[in-house]
Order: structure tokens, then C-alpha cells, then sequence
């Protein structure tokens, strides 16, 4: 028995020491073949071509393998600045801030600064003729049986209070008078848009690489950002635009649009 364990433990340390010199000591080459074949060659090197252009042309120049990509996430933020004035009927003049120009205060993907606005001086509650130019059912009358008491006039301004109004051949309503001016006017109410401008504030920024930009250069001084206005030569990098340039550089008059619409 002692004979044949001492077998049973040398038959397998001999398997691991022929195993060990063979890695060790041992190596094996390919057997190489040349095969002067011009079908063969040809098929052989035209795959090696197909692969070629394959990592060239398209993953390293169109696919651009080599770099990583990041999709940025941005945010731009904008600050409307400027005085504009209104002569009014008594002589006086009422000043627009900018609290007063941007309507409405917030907008999504956009900012609108009023231009020019309809504007009926002197209201108060009480009683008036109904606007003429309402063109609603039920406002013209003869007399005061056309203006029955407590009804509201559709699409108008008030509450009819039974008396017509012989003298504008309207009912007369109680609310806002005088009524409202519909009537566009023919120049603009509001002037001194030379004083206002419009700061951009442009926040990028790469999740991936942690990398943030901004238009506003930590360079930039107060002092700067208050009394610079960008221009495409001279200060391509002031981040404050007056409003007159925005208007000219695309191609249009800020009075003509004054006017008719506002600037958005």
C-alpha cells in the first residue's frame, strides 16, 4: 500500500512539471505559406483596403472616433435697460422705465419692449356714451327705450343705464369713461429709444468635461459692462446692445416699426 500511494502522488507532480517546462521553455511559430496566386493576392489585398478605408474614412474623418462628444446644456438670460418719455395732454411728461417698456416682465424664448401704446387720458369710473366704434349690437339708439337698464354691452365698455345719448346716438354705460381709444396712432407716443439696451447673458456648459463658458469674460469690469455697446469691429465682445443698432443690423427703420408693432 505504501508503494502504490507513493505512485498515485508522483504521476501528477510529474504532469504539473512537464506542464511548467513546457511553458517555460517551449514555444511554437506559424508555419508560413506563399501562395503566388494573383487571385488571391488580389481578394487579400482588397479587403486589406476595405478595412483600411473603413477605420480612415469613416471612424476617424466622418464619425470622428478619436473624440468624445457631449451634448451642451445653455441658458440665456436677457436685462432690457432704458427710459422712454410721454408727452401728455396737460403739458406734463410721464417717464417709462424699463419696468414699464417690457410687457410682459417674463417670456419664454423672447422679450418685448412696448413701442407705442393706445392710451385714453383722464379715466374714472362713472358714466359715458358707449364708443361708437364698438360696432356691437344694441349700442346705437332713438331714444331711451333702445337702452334697456343693467345690461352689459357686448364687447364693450360698460353697463347700460336706460338713458341714450342724443348727441353721439349711443346708450349711455356706466364704467371706465371716457371709453377707450381704438384708434392707432400715426406716430409714436413713446420717444428716447436711443437710451435703450439690451444685456445678453449666455451660460453653456459640457456635463461630461466640466467645462463652463460664458459671454461675459471674468476680464470684464463694471465699469465696462456699463458704458460699452457692442459693435461688430470695434467691440465684437461687449454683451450690451443698444436697441437702435439691433434694429438697423436687420435692415429695418425703429421708426417706422415704432409704430405699428412692438420689438421682439
Amino acid at each position: 500500500m505504501g508503494s502504490m500511494d507513493f505512485l498515485n502522488i508522483r504521476a501528477p507532480l510529474k504532469t504539473i512539471y512537464d506542464f511548467g517546462r513546457s511553458f517555460l521553455f517551449e514555444y511554437e511559430t506559424p508555419r508560413v505559406v506563399r501562395m503566388r496566386s494573383q487571385k488571391i493576392g488580389l481578394i487579400y489585398r482588397t479587403i486589406q483596403m476595405v478595412l483600411f478605408s473603413y477605420l480612415i474614412g469613416f471612424v476617424f474623418i466622418y464619425s470622428k472616433g478619436y473624440q468624445r462628444f457631449d451634448y451642451p446644456g445653455s441658458s440665456v438670460l436677457t436685462k432690457t435697460k432704458g427710459i422712454l418719455q410721454r408727452n401728455l395732454t396737460d403739458g406734463t411728461v410721464q417717464i417709462w422705465d424699463s419696468n414699464d417698456l417690457v410687457v410682459p416682465a417674463q417670456e419664454s424664448d423672447a422679450f418685448f419692449i412696448a413701442t407705442n401704446i393706445l392710451f385714453t387720458d383722464h379715466q374714472v369710473q362713472g358714466v359715458c356714451p358707449e364708443d361708437i366704434q364698438t360696432g356691437s349690437i344694441g349700442i346705437r339708439c332713438g331714444n331711451d327705450s333702445h337702452c334697456a337698464a343693467g345690461i352689459a354691452t357686448l364687447y364693450g365698455n360698460g353697463i347700460k343705464t336706460g338713458k341714450c345719448v342724443k348727441s353721439t346716438g349711443t346708450c349711455e354705460i356706466s364704467g371706465w369713461c371716457p371709453t377707450e381709444t381704438d384708434i392707432a396712432p400715426e406716430s409714436p407716443i413713446l420717444y428716447g429709444f436711443d437710451s435703450v439696451t439690451v444685456l445678453v447673458k449666455n451660460h453653456i456648459i459640457f456635463r461630461k468635461f466640466n467645462v463652463k463658458r460664458r459671454n461675459i469674460l471674468e476680464s470684464f469690469r463694471q465699469e465696462y459692462l456699463l458704458t460699452c455697446r457692442f459693435h461688430p469691429t470695434r467691440d465684437p465682445l461687449c454683451p450690451v446692445f443698444a436697441l437702435r443698432d439691433m434694429v438697423t443690423h436687420a435692415g429695418e427703420s425703429l421708426e417706422e416699426m415704432a409704430v405699428k408693432v412692438s420689438l421682439a
